[in-house]
């Protein structure tokens, strides 16, 4: 069920057309949804979410410039910031210049940069994906950082791939400030209790280091 809270809201009885502005918050179902501004279609179910936030079960926020409703939890959307973190300045933040959402089960978007304190650590990520209220579901994990006295500074974004139910594979990208761009992969399988077994690998390519 969709429910529409605002300070004022003005509604076309004729056409279905809604406009909430001030404290807007949209109920899509198990979903709350707040932008500054929301149109709603009482009618067909669609509508447009300004400067819209959410969060997303166990851990995700999401916020975007717009969100545009495409069917029950589904959205589109147009620039948009996903993160773990809190607060308006995340410690690291997955930066989409489009993507589409189910809320019931993943994200997807394109043209994306992983950002740390809003600068781009990696300008570019080609494809982003990640589940969202499932357990062992491929996507990626919490990023980690730190520093160290060979390296500098580390950010590792790792994903991890739920082959099946036997077999699982963790790759992670690591941008070492001293070093360049590294990657490390852990292949873990279980056949059965006398097959069974783990692969890990790293590398680092200096050759992304700044001349």
């Amino acid at each position: 069920s969709n429910r529409l809270v605002a300070d004022r809201v003005e509604l076309n009885r004729a056409t279905g057309e809604a406009v909430a502005q001030g404290k807007a918050v949209f109920f899509d179902g198990q979903d709350r949804l707040v932008g500054e501004r929301i149109d709603f279609n009482l009618n067909t179910g669609t509508g447009v979410v300004y400067k819209a936030s959410t969060f997303v079960p166990p851990y995700y926020r999401l916020s975007a410039d717009r969100m545009d409703k495409l069917g029950d939890s589904v959205y589109s959307i147009r620039q948009g910031l996903f993160t773990t973190c809190e607060g308006d300045d995340p410690t690291w933040s997955f930066k989409m210049g489009s993507a589409e959402a189910d809320l019931e089960s993943s994200i997807s978007a394109t043209d994306t940069s992983f950002l740390v304190k809003g600068v781009p650590v990696i300008p570019y990520v080609p494809f982003f994906a990640a589940a969202l209220r499932r357990e062992r579901q491929s996507g990626f994990l919490f990023p980690e950082f730190g520093t160290n006295s060979r390296y500098g500074f580390l950010a590792r974004t790792p994903y991890y791939w739920a082959i099946n139910d036997s077999q699982d594979l963790t790759v992670a990208m690591d941008v070492y400030s001293r070093r360049g761009i590294g990657a490390d992969l852990e292949y873990r399988y279980m056949l059965s209790r006398e097959t069974q077994g783990q692969l890990r690998a790293f590398g680092v390519n200096e050759s992304f280091l700044d001349s």
